[in-house]
């Protein structure tokens, strides 16, 4: 990864499932309902890993119909 080779002390991790327990924020942008779902609702998706008060936010391109699903 180019930026990490500009600001190396910043770690890069590659897997949800090592990062999602750890965090306090998650924002995320995908393409379509299908994957913001499996991001969602996954066995390693967002709302089985993060912890009860975690913030999400998501700014992805779907449906009205998995915009309230989710919400």
């Amino acid at each position: 990864m180019q930026w990490q080779q500009l600001v190396p002390q910043i770690p890069c991790q590659t897997d949800l499932i090592s990062v999602l327990p750890r965090v306090d924020v998650v924002i995320s942008c995908v393409g379509n309902d299908d994957d913001l779902r499996q991001l969602a609702y996954g066995d390693d998706g967002i709302l089985s890993l993060c912890q009860p008060d975690v913030i999400w936010v998501d700014h992805s391109t779907c449906s009205l119909e998995v915009t309230t699903e989710m919400y």
